[in-house]
């Protein structure tokens, strides 16, 4: 059940590093007032929108949805419950998964997003796709293929699949 977890919060956290990068990108490409109803409609699609309580443009939403440890949608949430099932079950996974888990969320824990998410939020998001490709990666590629291994792809294509359902 942990690494269920685990293949869960770390697709979660890329799926959402995604849709904020797609959100940034037609932003960009779209008329200025409707950058408010996008970040809502952002925010209703990761369910989050009932809870949050900032201001409805780019640098608010997007540190509450990377780095705000009260929001447990947060990528930085989801990062963090990832690591704690992958501490829980060392024995049965690789330890270079642990390591490049753990790397993360000291990567996550130790920035300052308030200055990256302003200047280049592209590269954040960016960084937070290929660190969740490279946890996939590794499990891949070091995983033994027994019951951890297939539970913690299952909740990876859960979540992938639940995240297109709501995207739908």
């Amino acid at each position: 059940e942990d690494l269920f977890w685990v293949g869960r919060y770390v697709e979660r956290a890329e799926d959402t590093a995604r849709m904020l990068d797609v959100t940034y990108h037609n932003i960009l490409e779209s008329p200025g007032d409707r950058s408010a109803a996008t970040w809502q409609e952002l925010l209703e699609v990761l369910y989050v929108d009932a809870i949050y309580e900032g201001a409805l443009e780019s640098g608010a939403v997007s540190s509450y949805l990377v780095a705000d440890s009260s929001n447990p949608g947060s990528i930085l949430s989801a990062v963090e419950r990832a690591r704690d099932n992958a501490r829980g079950r060392r024995d049965r996974s690789s330890t270079e998964l642990w390591e490049a888990i753990n790397v993360f969320y000291l990567e996550l824990s130790q920035a300052d997003f308030q200055l990256d998410l302003d200047r280049r939020a592209y590269e954040v998001f960016g960084k937070i796709k290929s660190r969740c490709q490279l946890i996939s990666g590794v499990a891949a590629q070091t995983m033994p293929r027994d019951e951890g291994y297939r539970f913690m792809l299952l909740g990876l294509l859960l979540e992938r699949a639940e995240m297109t359902c709501r995207i739908l």
